[in-house]
């Protein structure tokens, strides 16, 4: 049986930082909306300090916040002041992300103070205020700048290309009144027989993201043949998030039917999905495709689900799986055992082997987020210096292993399964 939500949260606190990362994930990635989680990642940062509570921040930026939370971390953004060095500028940059974050309501409570603050970073600070004035807006207005931001990028094909965090915050104003739900299922219905030139490539993907937001049961019947024709990483993204934010069985059931034909790309979104809804039935599922699946990454994922959903029962197969990347599992199955009081005999070393990873990992981020070292000297053309300075032979050099919920070694920002990962295979 899979541990209680409430069993979860005293994971937050724990001292061991591989239970506090995946108990603050736990409720992190499946959009959670309890109250009382934020609370005590903020105990958490409270006892074990803003660089060692979690292994990364980002990992709390989606955690419901309250009055108090908000306030708290307006509160340490306020003591910082403006930045005058590189580290205080990163930490400016990681409050203002996780103020911007807040429900609406909130930020509109505590607008002055906000705008106000000299630590707030212009990106973030731009962020509010565009989610504020979008208060203002009726859902239909939003709707239809939706519609021609979609018109005027229709011959755009790639992602960098289109502001689709702009976007984004047009569906969360959409969706506030819950009034567009039956547009949503029309344009679901479709199938886009042309891409070129067509506003519906852009319009489909915001209209599953719009799915998500309105939590809408119905859509999922249409969202999976959508991932399965693999329309686009954006698209797949959008699917994969609405059917965690929907969450419930006749989802995760939608989902798995059929699995042992689908395509590879949908068997990865999909059991991304399955990782971040956590019910019974998901460990059931995940545990039944695993014994069936033959693809190792796969296996992976649907482990990685079940140990997510924190379920003991997830920990034997672990212990059993010899695929070449099954390294990525010993984190959650530790995890999970120790917050369940169960051991096994590679329990300790597999700790103690993660601490090690975590601690590269931080020491690796820390040397990406470093400003690099001003050169005085001018530059010469590349012509010249090959001619006087001979280049060096290629360093030999190798290839780091790194997690999917790991920040992406290409320095994009995103989790390396959002980004690289994909890219690679």
């Amino acid at each position: 049986m899979r541990l209680t939500a409430e069993q979860v949260k005293q994971g937050i606190v724990h001292p061991d930082p591989i239970v506090r990362d995946a108990a603050v994930r736990y409720f992190a990635e499946s959009f959670s909306d309890d109250p009382t989680v934020m609370p005590l990642a903020i105990r958490a940062i409270e006892t074990y300090g803003w660089a060692d509570a979690f292994e990364y921040l980002f990992h709390i930026e989606h955690l419901a916040q309250t009055e108090d939370t908000l306030l708290w971390l307006i509160d340490h953004l306020n003591r910082m002041g403006r930045p005058t060095t590189h580290n205080e500028s990163e930490f400016c940059h990681r409050l203002s992300s996780l103020i911007a974050d807040s429900d609406v309501a909130l930020l509109m409570q505590h607008e002055q103070t906000l705008l106000g603050l000299e630590g707030l970073t212009t990106e973030w600070r731009e962020v509010i205020e565009d989610r504020l004035r979008l208060l203002t807006v009726g859902s239909d207005s939003c709707w239809e700048e939706l519609e021609r931001l979609c018109e005027q990028h229709k011959g755009i094909h790639y992602i960098d290309k289109f502001p689709v965090t702009r976007a984004c915050r047009l569906c969360e104003a959409i969706a506030r009144d819950g009034s567009c739900a039956e547009r949503v299922l029309a344009i679901l219905s479709q199938k886009i027989e042309n891409y070129e030139n067509n506003p519906m490539a852009w319009m489909e993907c915001f209209a599953a993201r719009l799915a998500g937001e309105l939590r809408l049961a119905a859509a999922v019947p249409l969202l999976v043949p959508k991932l399965r024709e693999d329309g686009g990483d954006l698209l797949n993204e959008e699917c994969q998030r609405s059917f965690v934010k929907v969450g419930t069985d006749s989802a995760v059931e939608a989902i798995c039917t059929d699995w042992p034909s689908a395509p590879w790309h949908y068997k990865l979104y999909a059991s991304s999905s399955l990782e971040h809804i956590h019910s019974d039935l998901v460990v059931t599922k995940c545990l039944d495709l695993y014994g069936q699946e033959g693809n190792g990454d796969i296996q992976v994922n649907l482990l990685r689900a079940a140990l997510a959903g924190f379920s003991p029962d997830g920990i034997g197969p672990t212990l059993h799986f010899t695929d070449r990347e099954g390294w990525e599992l010993r984190a959650e199955a530790v995890a999970v055992a120790t917050l369940a009081g169960i051991s096994f005999p590679e329990l300790e070393q597999w700790r103690a082997e993660e601490k090690r990873s975590m601690e590269t990992r931080k020491r690796q981020h820390e040397a990406l987020l470093a400003p690099a070292p001003l050169d005085e000297r001018e530059p010469l053309p590349p012509a010249v210096r090959n001619l006087i300075e001979p280049a060096p032979p290629p360093p030999i050099t190798r290839k780091e292993k790194v997690g999917r919920n790991e920040p992406c070694p290409c320095g994009s920002g995103k989790k390396y399964k959002r980004c690289c990962l994909n890219k690679e295979r």
